[in-house]
């Protein structure tokens, strides 16, 4: 191994055979060691996207886990449409323990056209804390991917409603159809970290709730939007003006 981040590789030249240096050169960056947790509402789920900036690839190395059960954690890759399921970890409260490994040691390459996308999912009546990190390198070398001869096709992550009612009529606006093609309400988006030097934004936060939980928890949440961790995404909703 020559210089940090340069490949020394030893090739034969032809005809003359001559033994020569090639240098590849395999990462521009090193990615420290990223922490974040997030609160995640009763009955909602968050989507946690880390986006590299146009042009650069990254190598990851990623950890998830949610604090406390009932609650799911699951890991898709995104191209800003579609997000598709590849892996997931389930938790349970301390009367069933752990169900399932946690997402750990999960090791991707992101481009800013196929990013992450995590999706914390709190089953629970109460408040609870999503928990991520990562680490890893911006690499140098150029893309490649396989031509797909065959292969289920993923319907966009987010569908149109197409004339279907909905339950809440204020949230109408944020309202789509899910790949299970149940409605769900895209509450608000926020910024988590961005480059220091582009202002791009590399992780974002997307909150969610399924028309159904909303439908059967919305008294509880009113009542309690404290213990439920609605307080601050009725306020959310408050600055644009929606009121449930």
């Amino acid at each position: 191994m020559g210089n940090v981040g340069v490949l020394d590789v030893n090739v034969w030249d032809d005809p003359t055979r001559t033994l020569t240096t090639t240098k590849f050169p395999f990462w521009s960056a090193i990615i420290t060691q990223i922490e974040e947790a997030i609160s995640i509402a009763a009955d909602t789920s968050v989507y946690v996207d880390i986006q590299p900036l146009s042009g650069e690839v990254w190598l990851v190395f990623l950890d998830a886990y949610y604090e406390k059960g009932p609650a799911k954690v699951t890991y898709h890759d995104y191209d800003g449409s579609t997000r598709r399921f590849q892996t997931e970890c389930y938790v349970r409260d301390g009367t069933y323990g752990l169900y399932a490994p946690l997402l750990t040691g999960l090791c991707k390459i992101l481009t800013n056209g196929l990013f992450a996308s995590l999706r914390f999912r709190n089953a629970g009546s109460s408040e609870g804390t999503g928990c991520y990190g990562y680490s890893g390198f911006k690499l140098s070398q150029p893309l490649w991917q396989p031509e797909r001869v065959s292969g289920l096709q993923v319907p966009p992550f987010k569908r149109p409603l197409n004339g279907r009612m909905v339950a809440f009529s204020s949230l109408r606006d944020k309202a789509y159809v899910n790949p299970d093609d149940e409605i769900a309400y895209h509450l608000y988006s926020e910024d988590l970290a961005r480059c220091p030097t582009t202002g791009h934004v590399v992780e974002r936060a997307e909150y969610h709730v399924l028309e159904k939980d909303l439908v059967a928890n919305i008294d509880a949440f009113k009542k309690d939007p404290d213990t439920t961790g609605w307080r601050r995404i009725f306020d959310k909703l408050a600055e644009e003006g929606i009121s449930l």
